[in-house]
């Protein structure tokens, strides 16, 4: 929990009157910093999380290639592991990047009826940005995916 958190919380659960607000902060802001000195803090040495810091990983070239496939391959379904497929294919040139952005469209296109797509980091890594659409259709042939229980119900509504 950061400070801020902290202070609102503790201003918050002890409901002062309104002109008891300056010291219910001031008490809030005095219980951060001794419990921060016995070590109850914010860590300060917290590891990042590499998923979240994938995408800034990117350099500013990849960034807005990747922004193009996702907007593209329309499957808007974790986004981390598709920035993180999406980096391992390396700095590749505007020719390569394009092929695979308008591989995502037609992916996009695809009519699926009741089977479930591939994520994209599954297509990405699976390199089906690769398979011949010229016919409309992808080469590749999905195989269904069990649905569960509540995707079964959304379907048959409709949603």
């Amino acid at each position: 929990m950061d400070k801020l958190t902290f202070v609102q919380n503790i201003v918050i659960r002890s409901m002062p009157e309104p002109g008891k607000l300056a010291a219910a902060i001031t008490y809030a802001e005095a219980a951060w910093q001794q419990l921060s000195e016995r070590g109850y803090g914010e860590k300060k040495n917290a590891i990042s999380n590499p998923k979240a810091d994938s995408y800034h990983a990117l350099s500013e070239r990849q960034r807005f290639f990747f922004d193009e496939f996702w907007r593209a391959f329309d499957y808007k379904k974790d986004r981390a592991n598709a920035v993180k497929r999406f980096a391992q294919l390396g700095d590749l040139d505007d020719l390569h990047y394009q092929q695979i952005i308008e591989a995502a469209r037609k992916e996009a296109a695809r009519d699926f009826g009741n089977l479930s797509r591939k994520m994209a980091q599954g297509w990405l890594a699976d390199k089906r940005y690769l398979d011949d659409y010229s016919n409309g259709n992808a080469t590749h042939q999905y195989q269904p995916r069990k649905l569960s229980a509540v995707e079964r119900v959304k379907q048959a509504n409709g949603f």
